[in-house]
């Protein structure tokens, strides 16, 4: 028998191990992700607590999953889009989990510190080293400038650090912790910032300056708390692009990536022509799409190819992926789900801002929510394990920090 404490103890434990896990490899993930939802579901059986379940982000989520497993058995490759939508109810429970636990253990975010930030901090030394000798702490060498320090040959770091940079903000900052080595903890910012930088993904450098930008209009009239951070972070970001031995190899880099060349020949790079092929599976298939996942089945079609360029597995954008694979229906549903998670905040934005200005937590993860579902940029497959627990772990710690009984 699992006490009420333990369980939510255990439940936290996992839960911190998280973005560890998605660096360790989607397979480990997977495995702490079913353990969460595991636990989670001993709670609701034993207390008969069925709050969660009863609120209305979770009842409009579960219309999400009918309809995915509706669009599945409609799809183009039943199987395939099986292979997606019929486990993708973890997910909700995921979010759910997070919710819970968050708001039972009172040092939740004090406690998450032990395990996030060694994490952050050996990202950022792997990441220098890899910056300077070409391989990283393992011995893993990489033909390309960009940094990948423990995903490898994967190009995600910088989305990595930049998906998880409202939370290690909360971590760091957060009042739990107080102010001791305020400093210290800015100065960690300012790294992982560089690293996204450095890291050559420049959707991630534009949504991590996008998300600062979005904390800085929140911050006009916020608290003292906030406009410490934003004094600390901006000099030193100066600084050490002005002052630092590395700059060179900044300026290296930068030559290499050519973040100017492909930012304005944006649409002369393949992404335009998926996006073109998306459009034609959706114009094929209106309503319902053509089914989750199946992008990387009818890219290569000649009836949907745009021209003779290179398949891909998914369009580089949420939105028109949702368009294509799951038609007018899915990406309606999909946005007033969207909406109605941020909707509330949107309103007490317009009428009063001391709303945000009272609430640090929420300006942080408001910001980040808004910058993560931005639809004017690239992004990875939306159905995807590694997006899917980083985006539903983000709307666990949203919902929770709402305090509303509708959500």
């Amino acid at each position: 028998m699992i006490s009420f404490t333990k369980n939510v103890q255990l439940i936290s434990w996992l839960i911190y191990l998280i973005p560890l896990s998605l660096v360790c490899g989607i397979f480990v993930a997977e495995i702490i992700v079913f353990l969460i939802v595991f636990l989670f579901f001993i709670y609701i059986y034993k207390s008969k607590d069925f709050y969660y379940l009863n609120s209305t982000f979770f009842k409009i989520f579960i219309i999400i999953y009918i309809f995915l497993l509706i669009n599945s058995f409609l799809s183009k490759d039943i199987f395939l889009s099986l292979k997606v939508s019929l486990p993708y109810i973890r997910y909700g429970f995921l979010s759910l989990a997070i919710w819970f636990a968050y708001e039972k253990n009172k040092n939740f975010l004090k406690e998450f510190k032990y395990f996030f930030i060694p994490l952050i901090i050996f990202l950022l030394i792997d990441s220098f080293f890899q910056f300077y000798y070409g391989k990283n702490i393992l011995g893993y060498s990489t033909q390309s400038s960009r940094l990948s320090s423990l995903f490898f040959d994967e190009w995600i770091l910088g989305s990595f650090l930049q998906k998880f940079y409202p939370l290690l903000i909360l971590v760091l900052f957060n009042d739990q912790i107080g102010k001791k080595y305020i400093y210290l903890r800015s100065i960690i910012l300012v790294f992982v910032y560089l690293i996204v930088f450095l890291s050559g993904e420049r959707t991630a450098f534009f949504l991590l300056n996008f998300f600062l930008i979005l904390i800085m209009y929140f911050s006009l009239n916020i608290s003292k708390k906030v406009k410490n951070f934003l004094y600390l972070i901006v000099p030193l970001v100066i600084l050490i692009f002005i002052v630092s031995p590395i700059k060179e190899r900044v300026f290296l880099l930068d030559s290499k990536i050519n973040f100017k060349d492909k930012i304005i020949n944006f649409y002369e790079h393949n992404y335009k022509y998926y996006h073109k092929t998306s459009l034609n599976i959706f114009l094929d298939n209106k309503l319902l799409g053509s089914g989750i996942k199946t992008f990387r089945v009818l890219c290569d079609d000649y009836y949907y190819l745009d021209v003779a360029k290179s398949c891909s597995t998914h369009p580089h954008n949420y939105y028109i992926q949702i368009l294509a694979e799951c038609g007018i229906l899915g990406i309606f549903i999909i946005s007033i789900f969207l909406i109605f998670l941020i909707s509330n905040y949107i309103k007490l934005l317009i009428k009063d801002r001391r709303f945000l200005n009272q609430k640090f937590n929420q300006a942080i993860i408001l910001s980040g929510l808004l910058v993560y579902l931005w639809p004017i940029a690239t992004s990875g497959n939306f159905f995807n394990n590694f997006v899917s627990i980083i985006l539903f772990f983000n709307l666990g710690l949203f919902i929770r920090n709402s305090n509303s009984n509708k959500l």
